[in-house]
């Protein structure tokens, strides 16, 4: 049984694989990821995110796993008119909620190409998201922000019950939006892009969310399973400066059970 790793690699140079990950299958790119900010309180600030994942190595994935979804778990620091009531970190979109298109729990915004067109329910290589709030949301003193754990899943078994999910892999991201006087006046970043690595700890997270936003699913541990072990690395488009707020290269590296942040 061949085994596939899933490392995550966000630079703004190609790096050579690290020792140890054998069966590198495919790669995640982040290709768009910048902060729009409004000027006054009546006025909207947020992100615009892009990323794909592109398959390298298609015989070795499929012994781990022929069906990849995208899933998102989403954390507003305040309620808003997309979080529930009382707030609380939810599967982005929830069952009608405004932009969902079904009631699977993956994220629906995903396309086959990058012309972002075929909206296709968790299916296809890219994903797109354009969170955005009122600045009133945030206050002199206290910010507002949104948080997305976004993760490439494999739907491992869609016959158990609850269906069985395994993360491959994921990152981090979101926006800050920031108030100051005098006026106030409003600023928009982008956060920090952060690996997320398969723990036990964040497959608490997603399943307390899955089983109050989608009971019929659950991500499980993948000891045991062909996906145990196996490394799916993802390198960036070169010269991907741009991405970043100031311009700054940033590196992370994500390995099963293995993760550095940086």
């Amino acid at each position: 049984m061949k085994k596939c790793a899933f490392q995550l690699i966000i630079a703004a140079f190609l790096l050579a694989a690290p020792a140890g990950a054998t069966n590198i299958v495919g790669n995640i790119i982040l290709d768009n990821y910048t902060s729009n900010t409004g000027a006054t309180a009546a006025d909207t600030s947020g992100v615009t995110f892009t990323a794909h994942y592109e398959v390298t190595d298609q015989n070795t994935l499929d012994d781990c796993c022929t069906q990849l979804r995208w899933l998102q778990l989403v954390t507003s620091s305040t309620g808003t008119g997309f979080t529930p009531t009382p707030n609380r970190p939810f599967i982005d979109p929830r069952v009608g909620q405004i932009g969902g298109i079904d009631a699977l729990p993956f994220y629906d915004f995903t396309y086959p190409t990058s012309a972002l067109t075929g909206q296709n329910s968790g299916v296809g290589p890219y994903i797109f998201d354009k969170p955005a709030v009122l600045n009133s949301r945030a206050v002199v003193g206290t910010p507002y922000s949104f948080i997305a754990d976004t993760l490439l899943v494999c739907l491992y078994d869609d016959n158990a019950n609850p269906k069985q999910l395994i993360i491959l892999g994921g990152f981090e991201w979101g926006f800050t939006i920031t108030a100051t006087n005098p006026g106030p006046t409003y600023s928009s970043s982008t956060i920090g892009i952060n690996g997320l690595p398969d723990t036990a700890q964040l497959r608490n997270r997603f399943n307390t969310a899955l089983g109050l936003d989608y009971p019929g699913y659950s991500i499980i541990d993948p000891t045991g399973t062909p996906c145990e072990d196996c490394t799916f690395q993802v390198i960036p488009e070169p010269s991907p400066m741009y991405l970043f707020s100031g311009g700054a290269a940033l590196v992370i590296l994500l390995r099963r059970r293995r993760l550095a942040r940086l």
